[in-house]
């Protein structure tokens, strides 16, 4: 139902000033689309056809990326059942019940 990150923000392309390098950080890995994808998947296989969040202004161009549309306070994605499916085949998801 939420989801939450703590810790020192991290910008998206931060590189190492000593070696210049990307540094190796647990933020900017996918897992925030994973978990959205995931939580997409289930809403559908739910019976659900929308999903909201509510995003801050600093994190509404993040869930733009991914499909979602400002309304009100509100980020919203259209849930389609077929491209969900296709998704669970495609990247072998397994969902326990």
């Amino acid at each position: 139902r939420e989801l939450h990150v703590y810790g020192q923000m991290i910008p998206v392309y931060k590189q190492d000033d000593k070696t210049g390098k990307k540094e190796k950080k647990v933020q900017h890995m996918g897992f925030g689309k994973k978990l959205m994808r995931a939580a997409e998947i289930i809403a559908v296989l739910n019976g659900y056809k929308t999903l909201s969040v509510i995003a801050g202004v600093g994190t509404r161009n993040y869930y733009r990326k991914i499909g979602y549309k400002l309304k009100g306070t509100y980020m919203i994605k259209t849930l389609s059942f077929i491209s969900y499916f296709k998704q669970l085949i495609f990247y072998k998801l397994k969902l326990v019940k």
